[in-house]
C-alpha cells in the first residue's frame, strides 16, 4: 500500500518517489510529456490545465502502472516488455490520446527506456536528459508531432 504522501494530489497517481521505490529490477518504461503544455496553460488557464492533468492521469492509470513524476511528465512501467514493444505501446497511446474527453486537445511525446533502480538525484538528471531529447526532436520535426525517442 502506498503512503498518501507518495500520491500526487491532483492526479491520484503515485509520485516519482513511489516510482523509485517500486523499481527492484530493470524494467522497460515510457516517459510521457505533454507537448507545449505551457501554451495550453497560458491560453486556457490553470484550471483547464489541472483538469487535463487529472483526466490524463486516470487514463494512464488504466493503461499500465503510471506515475506522475513532475508537472506534465508521467512514467509508465511496462515490465516484461521489450524496448520495441514499449515503443509500439507508446505510439498507440500517443495516437489514442486525441480521442480522450479533455477540455482542450493535447499531444504527447515519449521516451522509451529501461528503468533501473537509482538515486533521486540521478533520476532527476535522467528526466532532464529526456526533456532535452524531446526538445531536440521537437526542433527537428515541429511542435505537436508526438515525437518518440528510444533511449538505451
Amino acid at each position: 500500500m502506498l503512503r498518501v504522501s507518495r500520491l500526487d494530489a491532483l492526479t491520484g497517481l503515485p509520485t516519482h518517489e513511489a516510482l523509485l521505490d517500486a523499481i527492484d529490477a530493470p524494467t522497460v518504461a515510457v516517459f510521457f510529456d505533454i507537448d507545449a503544455f505551457r501554451i495550453v496553460t497560458d491560453e486556457h488557464g490553470h484550471l483547464t490545465s489541472d483538469d487535463i492533468l487529472a483526466r490524463l492521469g486516470v487514463w494512464l492509470a488504466g493503461q499500465a502502472q503510471a506515475f506522475r513524476v513532475a508537472g506534465d511528465e508521467f512514467v509508465l512501467l511496462l515490465p516484461g516488455s521489450t524496448l520495441a514493444e514499449a515503443q509500439e505501446i507508446a505510439k498507440r497511446m500517443m495516437m489514442s490520446v486525441a480521442s480522450l474527453p479533455l477540455p482542450h486537445a493535447i499531444t504527447l511525446s515519449a521516451v522509451v527506456f529501461c528503468m533501473h533502480r537509482m538515486e533521486r538525484t540521478a533520476f532527476r538528471g535522467l528526466l532532464d536528459d529526456f526533456a532535452e531529447k524531446l526538445y531536440r526532436a521537437e526542433l527537428a520535426s515541429g511542435r505537436d508531432r508526438s515525437n518518440i525517442v528510444v533511449s538505451e
